[in-house]
This record gives C-alpha cells, structure tokens and sequence, in this order.
C-alpha cells in the first residue's frame, strides 16, 4: 500500500508489458508477479507502470468509497479466486457480508479455498449482475488479502452478517453452522475497481483502499 524504489526486469519469461515498464508501488498486481531475483533496481530508461501510477494518485474519495460500499450492500455473491499449490487461479462463488470496506466470507475447513488461502493469502474477487442494458452495467472487482478469522466475537458477527444479507429463513434441512465448524475469512482490499458503463463504456475508477 506505499511507492517503493523503482524496479523492472527484462526477464524474457515475463510478459512483454511487464517488461517495458518500471514499476514502484508494492500493490501493483504486474509488478507483484515479478519475483525479487527477476528485479533490477531503477526505471532502466522505461517509462512508469500506469498501474503504479494510478495506484499512487488515486487513493479513495468519499464519493467513490460510497459507490462501492452500495454495490457491496447490493449483492451477496461473489466470485472469488485463489491461487492452487501449482499456481492455477482457482475462481468459486461464495456468499459474502461486509463491514465497510471489510468482506467475510466462509467455507469448509477442509475446501480447497481453505487450502489455497493458508499457502497464500493473495485473492482477486469479482462482485455484479447481469444487466438488460449494456449501459447500466455496473461491478466491483479487487486484489485482497483474505485472512482466517480467529477471534469468536468476531466470527459469530461475521455469522450474523452474513445471514442478515437474506430474508426471514423458513425451515432449513440442517442446522446453522458455528464459527467451529467452518472456516471464516476477513478479506482486505488493497486495489478495487469499480466498473460502471454509465460513465462511458468499460469506464473503470481504480483505487487504492
């Protein structure tokens, strides 16, 4: 979440608009995918990353934190991925509750997200609808860190929101789980972008959170 001293790399194996830049912000999403011993230190004469650059000047405003917590209280799946142990994305649906700009989710203490998540706490997660009208096409996507929530206030809140995201329940066929039975996650966004057509088509704003 700060500028770091600039760095590229000219390391074939990464891809070309990796390598025609430098980079300097630590939450660029390019920049993260260039291992340290693929770094050299400075800008080596290559114009700056846009997405480094969007990242330093772009930090939240109030009117686009608003945009985003009303798109977050108007839906409650997402698509959430993480990274397997061979480095493949692994995209899933998953309900969600959020505290602000916090997102819960849970899942199986023995899932594979669940897996995922305790090698590598690095998500990217995708919220919106389908839309009749190309125009009104609105969404969220994110970079995160998603961490197990240890503290049982904080999972039963968690719990609590989570289910208040849906109407009165009838009966269900199972009883309702507890914060032992599963695994809770607190995702973190670092970069969120927000996508609304209305603005102009594919018209994105990118922040740093």
């Amino acid at each position: 979440m700060a500028k770091v001293l600039a760095y590229h790399t000219d390391f074939e194996e990464h891809p070309a608009e990796y390598r025609d830049v430098y980079h300097d912000h630590d939450d660029c999403p390019d920049g993260r995918l260039i291992l340290p011993h693929h770094r050299s230190s400075g800008t080596g004469g290559k114009p700056q990353c846009k997405k480094c650059a969007e990242l330093t000047r772009r930090p939240v405003d109030e009117g686009i934190r608003r945009k985003i917590l009303t798109l977050l209280e108007q839906h409650r799946i997402m698509t959430i991925a993480t990274l397997r142990p061979d480095g493949w994305p692994q995209a899933t649906t998953v309900g969600y509750a959020n505290d602000g700009l916090t997102l819960y989710f849970l899942c199986g203490p023995d899932s594979q997200k669940a897996a995922n998540l305790a090698r590598d706490d690095r998500v990217s997660l995708t919220i919106d609808h389908d839309t009749p009208q190309v125009m009104e096409i609105t969404g969220l996507s994110m970079a995160a860190r998603a961490k197990v929530v240890v503290d049982p206030t904080e999972g039963a809140k968690a719990l609590q929101l989570l289910m208040s995201k849906y109407p009165p329940q009838g009966s269900l066929p199972l009883p309702m789980p507890t914060p032992a039975d599963i695994r809770i996650f607190r995702v973190k966004p670092i970069v969120v972008s927000v996508l609304d057509y209305s603005k102009g088509f594919g018209h994105t704003d990118v922040v740093t959170c």
